[in-house]
């Protein structure tokens, strides 16, 4: 049997298809903008932070602060509990060099960040490096963004939207039969001060891998330079991760760019 649309029927389609499509497209597109110019007047920040994550069937909470101050330092102080045992990480850059301390292993991990730049994959480790609530889309391909609408988050208005996760390991299988990297993000950014305040990342079947919140956000706040000068603490081990992770990222880059191709 062939089925056949008449004249009305077919106007009626295109313009529920125009009104749908385009339009949908546009208003994403206002949104975005909307907060990108509520963002660009934030030059320092400092707020709560808490992030969860599945793990080995159970889910691990770290607590803590996240300090940035613009164009390049960053601070996050996040303490967690696991198995009884109390643990404390702090991550801080001065926008030359990056170090995470973990205090259980008694182990600091540097990076030369000014090198990372240098070989053109600078922008890579800063997606990687911690969130900056003012760029609420960094780690998320642009092209697979969808507007889905305000909501209410904790008495806030807010925008949601939705997308897969930014770079090639999206793509990869992490152990034998093992555990799939996140599939797909969302993000819930304040409607008033384009600041993120939430983001959850689910996995290829649909359940939550990882969520990260954000709360007492305070705003341009005065922060000294010194907040963000470290000094390895006396009897931890320091290791240089610049050569390593510049590979990681050279390899990552290059993929990417063959999968634009």
């Amino acid at each position: 049997m062939r089925i056949g649309l008449g004249l009305p029927a077919l106007g009626t389609a295109l313009l529920v298809m125009s009104a749908y499509g385009p339009a949908a497209a546009d208003e994403k597109a206002e949104v975005m903008e909307r907060i990108r110019k509520l963002a660009e007047d934030v030059r320092s920040f400092k707020a709560k932070m808490t992030v969860r994550t599945a793990m080995m069937g159970s889910t691990v909470t770290w607590r803590g602060e996240v300090t940035v101050k613009k164009p390049n330092m960053y601070k996050s102080v996040m303490n967690m509990n696991l198995g009884g045992v109390p643990g404390e990480q702090v991550t801080i850059s001065d926008g030359r060099t990056q170090w995470i301390y973990q205090s259980q292993m008694k182990m600091v991990m540097k990076l030369d960040l000014k090198r990372l730049e240098e070989a053109g994959v600078g922008e890579y480790q800063k997606e990687k490096a911690g969130k900056d609530i003012t760029k609420p889309f960094m780690g998320i391909d642009r092209e697979s963004i969808r507007y889905l609408g305000k909501e209410s988050l904790d008495g806030r208005e807010v925008y949601v939207f939705e997308g897969k996760p930014k770079g090639s390991f999206r793509g990869l299988k992490m152990g034998e039969g093992g555990v799939s990297p996140p599939a797909r993000v969302r993000v819930w950014v304040g409607a008033k001060d384009g600041l993120l305040y939430k983001e959850v990342f689910y996995n290829d079947k649909g359940t939550e891998m990882m969520s990260v919140e954000f709360e007492e956000v305070h705003v341009n706040v005065p922060i000294g330079d010194e907040e963000f000068s470290f000094t390895p603490p006396e009897g931890t081990q320091v290791v240089d991760m610049t050569e390593g992770t510049l590979n990681i990222l050279k390899a990552l880059k290059g993929a990417e760019k063959e999968g634009d191709h």
